[in-house]
């Protein structure tokens, strides 16, 4: 994506990251978001859709990086990798130029965070998380053209427990080790809404759908780890072409680099997607392209 905001705008629309947008916004908060994108104003106020008998609190984050470690390009960054909707709603953007660092760079990041009551009759409050890296290379080892991360969450009128999608999350041009990598997504693993206004870290379905992810022991744990109130697994269920290293589902083991995991998804009172992470001696612990959306509703 280059800087000229025109320019930008259209490869927004070309990589679909707008298509949520205009999936939850009616034509004239849709051309308020595409008109603020084009300038440079990053906040632009939505109907949260409240009144006198249900109030909706919004969370909503999207980075385009972060570490475990004091790693320089999270300094270099600052404030410019993360951003967050307000409890209130509306609608938050950041563009961010290119940046190479201790072996890590990208050539363009953008992200979007949006909160407001569906205009849709009978729908409830729906929140999107968006963010966007493009030409990702992390020490020669892992790169990407696109790496694009979407959550889309919806409460509902009645009930206080959203429906999620990932709809648009998806790499383009993958490579590991310099070869092309397909990773195979399941973008349905949380499934439809569970019934009963049950979480979904206690819904039978989902946690049968993690455990598929793992092995043994492994799988008994997830099922558990389930109960107590957390969630991790993955969008990604393996990786389709042959790469260098050894791969199990979403994570491979990279000779000389360390373990890399593609999509990983933690789901607490939250849904948290990262779409690539990198534990190595090298770097330590750096993640890239993440969304995370949820909300609560009162009473």
């Amino acid at each position: 994506m280059g800087s000229d905001r025109r320019t930008f705008f259209n490869q927004l629309v070309n990589v679909g990251a707008l298509s949520g947008l205009a999936a939850m916004l009616p034509s004239d908060a849709l051309a308020k978001v595409e008109s603020s994108i084009q300038g440079e104003t990053p906040e632009v106020q939505l109907e949260s859709g409240n009144d006198t008998t249900r109030t909706h609190t919004f969370h909503a984050h999207a980075h385009i990086f972060h570490s475990d470690t004091d790693h320089r390009l999270a300094h270099e960054l600052g404030s410019q990798r993360l951003i967050r909707l307000p409890e209130g709603g509306g609608f938050r953007s950041q563009f961010v130029d290119g940046h190479k660092s201790n072996g890590i760079c990208f050539k363009s990041a953008y992200m979007h965070v949006a909160g407001t009551r569906s205009s849709k009759f009978g729908y409830g409050w729906v929140t999107l998380a968006t963010s966007v890296l493009t030409g990702l290379n992390v020490h020669g080892v892992v790169q990407a053209d696109l790496v694009f991360a979407q959550v889309s969450t919806e409460h509902p009128l009645e009930g206080y427990v959203p429906s999620v999608t990932f709809l648009g999350t998806r790499f383009e041009n993958l490579r590991i080790g310099g070869r092309e990598a397909e990773p195979v997504f399941d973008l349905g693993i949380c499934g439809p809404k569970p019934e009963s206004d049950k979480a979904y870290v206690q819904d039978a379905g989902f946690l049968s759908r993690v455990a598929q992810q793992y092995h043994g022991d492994a799988a008994r744990d997830a099922a558990r780890v389930g109960q107590q109130g957390k969630v991790e697994c993955s969008l990604v269920t393996h990786v389709a072409k042959t790469i260098p290293g050894t791969s199990f589902g979403h994570t491979i083991e990279v000779a000389g680099l360390g373990k890399v995991s593609l999509a990983k998804l933690a789901v607490d009172q939250a849904f948290h997607l990262t779409m690539v992470s990198v534990d190595s001696a090298q770097t330590g612990g750096v993640h890239f392209g993440g969304s995370g959306a949820n909300g609560n509703t009162r009473p």
